[in-house]
């Protein structure tokens, strides 16, 4: 192969390489940083006709923190720690850090800037998130 075809083949498969590369963080690095829903949309309302939201935010040391936001003030926040299923499709909350008290969520959708959860260990909540940060 002469040396133009080569480099005309490595400026093609370089920035290729770089764009599949790009996408294809895992579910782990996604979640991390702040996500809000209105609690209204999910009909879990605090206070009917109010502006609640509640904002997790998911950190690298796999805690996460919820915040319930009323009105655009900071409420109650609680911790907890997190992992994920060996898939990575199911997001796993353990209460106040302890094994035994955990949520499962499956996760449906996951983006730069979109979140979707539903509760598989209960109630069967889906929760919608917005990137917040």
């Amino acid at each position: 192969m002469s040396k133009v075809k080569t480099a005309r083949l490595i400026s093609v498969v370089i920035p290729i390489l770089l764009f599949i590369s790009c996408d294809s963080l895992s579910n782990k690095e996604k979640i991390l940083g702040s996500w809000e829903t209105n609690l209204h949309k999910n009909k879990e309302a605090l206070e009917p006709g109010g502006n609640d939201k509640i904002v997790l935010t998911f950190k690298k040391d796999q805690t996460v923190e919820s915040k319930i936001m009323r009105n655009e003030t900071e409420g109650s926040i609680k911790g907890a720690t997190y992992d994920f299923s060996a898939d990575q499709k199911e997001l796993i909350v353990y209460r106040e850090g302890k094994k035994e008290r955990k949520n499962v969520a499956a996760i449906i959708k996951l983006t730069d800037t979109e979140l979707t959860l539903v509760d598989v260990s209960g109630s069967g909540d889906t929760l919608e998130l917005k990137r917040r940060d």
